[in-house]
């Protein structure tokens, strides 16, 4: 039986399957599906393997569900660092961990929470790699939500890249939307070439707001760190909030620290649930099964 060592964790909800893949030759795209598989598989909403890095301690490479890559995950790289001390990789209180977003930090707090220097945001349609009408690549990328949209009219999403693309929408009321129809047919636009993640967040305080997620490649999920910064981000830049912002979401709480000119901050927890080990033969059986 061929066997894959494996730990899982989660970050307000949003949970993940790690695996070393340092001196592996698995396909980890191809495998990320079988993984992330809540029935046939472990059951998570990102895959993070261990790779060696020449620009930082480590490397972080991220499959969504579909076994699509992701450039970068707030949530995940905090349970990627918190699983990485645990075994032997690195030591607290903190790490610098390539991404495919660039060299991000991580340090650990008194609290045991993590926080993420996740950079600065981008603003503008180039940042998210989208493309509209009449606009320049340059302009903000500011989005009045068209009419094949299935979300009440009036509707403005914030384009905002938090080294990957995210549309975060203003919402009176996060009820008035369905995200699992609302969220497929925004990330799939044709503005979109590469997809996008989407958030819809609703101001409920001077420095709180309440957010679902329809992660890119992954579907909606408990909490997403990115979403998380790009909501408040967009929450902060047009004067709805002040930094530091409580975010909520279905998972549980983030908090995100900016202002403008500056890097963003993601605070969160990373929660170790599980380790053992998984059957990939598993997977081929699964793949004959469905006849792939």
């Amino acid at each position: 039986m061929t066997t894959l060592p494996f730990a899982k964790y989660h970050g307000a909800g949003n949970d993940f399957v790690l695996a070393d893949g340092r001196d592996s030759d698995i396909d980890f795209a191809r495998t990320a599906a079988f993984l992330a598989d809540r029935r046939f598989g472990v059951g998570c909403d990102q895959v993070l393997v261990l790779r060696k890095s020449e620009t930082a301690e480590t490397r972080m490479e991220i499959f969504n569900s579909d076994g699509s890559r992701a450039e970068m995950c707030g949530n995940g790289i905090r349970a990627f660092v918190a699983w990485c001390w645990s075994i032997g990789v690195g030591s607290a209180p903190a790490m610098s961990v390539e991404t495919d977003a660039g060299v991000m930090q991580v340090d650990q707090r008194p609290d045991q929470l993590l926080t993420v220097n996740m950079g600065q945001p981008g603003f503008t349609w180039a940042d998210i790699a989208a493309d509209s009408p009449a606009v320049e690549p340059g302009d903000p990328a500011v989005v009045a939500a068209p009419a094949d949209w299935p979300v009440p009219a009036g509707l403005i999403g914030y384009g905002i890249s938090m080294g990957n693309p995210h549309l975060a929408i203003a919402i009176d009321q996060l009820g008035q939307v369905d995200l699992a129809v609302a969220g497929p047919v925004i990330e799939h636009d044709d503005m979109f070439p590469d997809r996008i993640n989407v958030e819809f967040f609703q101001v409920t305080g001077a420095g709180s707001i309440a957010v679902k997620v329809w992660e890119r490649g992954a579907g909606a999920t408990l909490a997403c760190g990115t979403g998380a910064c790009a909501a408040a981000v967009a929450a902060i830049h047009t004067g709805q909030v002040t930094s530091p912002v409580q975010v909520h979401m279905p998972g549980g709480m983030l908090e995100v620290a900016w202002q403008s000119g500056d890097p963003v901050f993601l605070t969160g927890p990373a929660v170790a649930v599980a380790t053992g080990q998984v059957n990939l033969d598993a997977q081929a059986s699964r793949r004959r099964d469905l006849g792939i």
